[in-house]
């Protein structure tokens, strides 16, 4: 049925104030993050630092024990730009270029910007889960003119072309990234909030080579693959509250994909509506990314 039903349930999800767009109850600013205000090449704390394309301090470089390579970057939270793109970096403390770590990608909802919402991620535990688990959290922000990852003329069914370009450039952004930091490109990993959770669902299904797992929370399209279908039975968890008007749809497009032959699981959130932090609050980043880091692309 792919998504003859969803301009109209998108067109509900932007009015509604759940799609945390303004989250008025979490601070834009929160620890330090300067939300949009950053510069490329700056720690949210103000503190300058060099740019991904900056040439580097040859004393700075640490060896790769894996085939000679240097990787000069940092651990640190950093604010980026790329082909007039702004992204959030995080890089944990403990990171070293001695060991190839994973790459987790968040996408926020309709309305939302890439700074608020990597403060509510920060705030819900993602960066702190990054520590302990090694991982690199990048959070950007989308170009489209509905600041929606998924909707670019007003109709989700006609944007797939424009979504799998914006997924095109953000994965550009992964392949720069790991010109700095060892990463491991068999171990990306998405996740996407309502909208942002569509957008991982149309376009993690036509890159299914290029992630190792795809996270949807507080959305579901149906019994379908959303517009493209995947060349191989990547794994797919929801998570979704139980008073999201979502819910029965993100039910049965678990339900579908796990027919299909899919690695999927469903987490549900008792007594929540359409809150990125509730569903947070209900399954823990750490609990999350566990069973992400169990996956890997080919």
């Amino acid at each position: 049925m792919q998504l003859r039903w969803a301009a109209a349930l998108l067109l509900a999800a932007l009015l509604q104030a759940g799609c945390e767009g303004s989250l008025a109850e979490y601070p834009t600013d929160d620890a330090g993050v300067a939300a949009d205000r950053g510069k490329a090449g700056t720690d949210v704390g103000g503190s300058k630092k060099k740019d991904l394309g900056a040439k580097p301090d040859k004393k700075a470089q640490a060896p790769d024990t894996g085939g000679g390579k240097t990787y000069p970057g940092k651990p640190g939270e950093f604010v980026k730009q790329a082909a007039g793109r702004t992204y959030r970096l995080f890089v944990p403390s403990g990171y070293t270029p001695a060991k190839a770590i994973p790459l987790v990608i968040g996408f926020h909802g309709a309305g939302d910007s890439g700074g608020n919402f990597y403060s509510i991620c920060k705030y819900t535990g993602w960066t702190s889960a990054a520590g302990p688990a090694n991982f690199i959290l990048l959070v950007p922000d989308t170009k489209s003119p509905y600041k929606d990852f998924a909707i670019w003329t007003g109709n989700p069914n006609n944007d797939g072309p424009a979504m799998k370009k914006e997924m095109a450039e953000i994965l550009s952004i992964v392949t720069a990234t790991a010109k700095t930091y060892r990463v491991d490109l068999k171990r990306v990993h998405a996740f996407g909030f309502s909208d942002g959770g569509l957008f991982v669902g149309v376009t993690g299904m036509a890159n299914a080579a290029r992630f190792a797992s795809l996270s949807v929370m507080g959305y579901g399209w149906g019994s379908s693959y959303p517009l493209y279908t995947p060349s191989r039975k990547i794994p797919a968890q929801f998570v979704c509250g139980t008073g999201d008007s979502f819910a029965a749809y993100a039910q049965k497009s678990y339900t579908y994909l796990q027919g299909k032959g899919h690695p999927t699981r469903f987490l549900s959130a008792s007594g929540v509506g359409h809150k990125f932090s509730g569903l947070m609050s209900s399954h823990a980043p750490s609990k999350l990314f566990s069973w992400m880091s169990g996956y890997k692309a080919p």
